[in-house]
């Protein structure tokens, strides 16, 4: 910023289905904005048919790459434990983010507290 450039979207090369952002494309559909205690706004969303539209592509180009994907879970119950519905979201981050799952690691065990170690995974919404 300040003039300078900076990468705020990447994909691989090659073809290869790597990308990263630094930002989240669908956040202009699904956020509405957040308010500070004193009322003044702390996050505004462009909801305009062209941030959705972007938003969109990034979300059909991501599923249509999930669809090449071969990988399946073993059974119903593999990929529902699997699932984030198995774990209590956070709101203790607002009003910046709206919600975040503490993950342990391959155990699959809810965290309760904050993750202070790097096998833990945190993902915010």
């Amino acid at each position: 910023r300040r003039g300078k450039p900076f990468v705020s979207l990447m994909e691989a090369k090659h073809g290869l289905p790597f990308w990263g952002s630094q930002f989240h494309p669908e956040k202009s559909i699904f956020e509405q904005g957040r308010r500070l205690p004193g009322g003044e706004p702390a996050q505004s969303f462009d909801h305009s048919p062209a941030a959705v539209a972007v938003s969109q592509y990034f979300a059909n180009t991501f599923v249509d790459a999930c669809r090449e994907s071969k990988h399946a879970f073993a059974s119903a119950t593999d990929e529902w434990e699997s699932l984030v519905y198995q774990y209590s979201p956070t709101t203790a981050y607002q009003p910046f983010i709206v919600q975040s799952y503490f993950v342990d690691g391959p155990s699959k065990t809810p965290s309760k507290t904050r993750p202070a170690q790097s096998d833990r995974a945190v993902v915010s919404a």
